[in-house]
């Protein structure tokens, strides 16, 4: 019998996400992969490509099970900062531009880089499309029996024995980013099997 919380596909099963000490580990390696790039021997164009590339194959499979805690955004954001501008994990050198203007998208006068907060709810968000999407398969029948599926994610609907993982699905599609995406987007009824009038 395994004792709670332990490891499954390299996701913590049984712990809160919603503490910290969940995201040490991760924020370990995130630092110490960084860390092995002398930034001083990279330009300013490779070291924000770094930060891109190691933020999505350490970061994305968290990011898509998990709502990232302000402290721990906090945190990868100032390991991030310091690399970009040339001071390492352990000095600090002056931040020339404001962090939320480099990420905006190139087009508009940032550089790209991905918002820690924007990436997690956009990864979490694809939950409701892939219930929407996948409705005949096993792991989506379960989640309708058990939540409610996507129609709950929709509405908005909690209950008192909900895990915290289904939880923060829900905070996450109340957020403002779809409500907007909520407006953008069009029914098409078909064959009415996903529809209740």
């Amino acid at each position: 019998m395994l004792s709670m919380p332990f490891l499954y596909l390299g996701i913590p099963i049984g712990a809160n996400p919603r503490r910290s000490e969940l995201w040490d580990p991760i924020i370990r390696k995130y630092k110490r992969k960084l860390a092995k790039w002398n930034q001083r021997h990279i330009s300013f164009g490779g070291r924000v490509t770094l930060i891109n590339a190691v933020l999505k194959s350490i970061l994305i499979y968290f990011f898509s099970f998990f709502r990232i805690p302000t402290k721990v955004v906090d945190k990868l954001e100032t390991i991030q900062q310091r690399f970009l501008w040339g001071g390492g994990s352990e000095h600090r050198k002056i931040a020339w531009v404001k962090w939320k203007i480099l990420c905006l998208p190139k087009v508009i006068g940032g550089l790209d880089i991905k918002d820690l907060k924007t990436f997690n709810t956009t990864l979490l968000g694809k939950w409701r499309w892939d219930l929407f999407q996948q409705h005949g398969e096993p792991w989506v029948r379960i989640l309708d029996s058990k939540y409610g599926g996507w129609r709950t994610l929709e509405k908005g609907r909690r209950g008192s024995h909900e895990s915290s993982w289904w939880k923060d699905l829900i905070i996450t599609h109340q957020q403002q980013l779809y409500n907007a995406l909520k407006k953008e987007t069009t029914w098409k009824v078909g064959r009415g099997d996903k529809f209740r009038f």
